[in-house]
């Protein structure tokens, strides 16, 4: 669940070598009851979604460093993207 887990829809169903299918679809069946999407991915440092925020947090901190623009308006961008 990514946090705060109440509020955002996102689940990384997260594979290792031995997990079955049948463990998969039981996942997927429940993160669907619970109203959530799940993704599945393999088991990696950082997963998917933080892999991603990884990269946004970087470009976010290049332009602030640079001038590029304000903290609000790269606050205004990540909400309304």
């Amino acid at each position: 669940f990514f946090s705060p887990a109440h509020l955002m829809k996102l689940v990384e169903i997260v594979c290792g070598d031995c997990t079955s299918d049948e463990t998969i679809g039981l996942v997927r069946a429940h993160t669907k009851k619970i109203k959530k999407v799940g993704v599945v991915v393999n088991n990696c440092d950082g997963f998917v979604g933080n892999r991603m925020i990884r990269t946004y947090t970087t470009e976010m901190q290049l332009l602030l460093e640079g001038g590029g623009c304000s903290v609000v308006s790269i606050d205004q961008a990540i909400r309304n993207f």
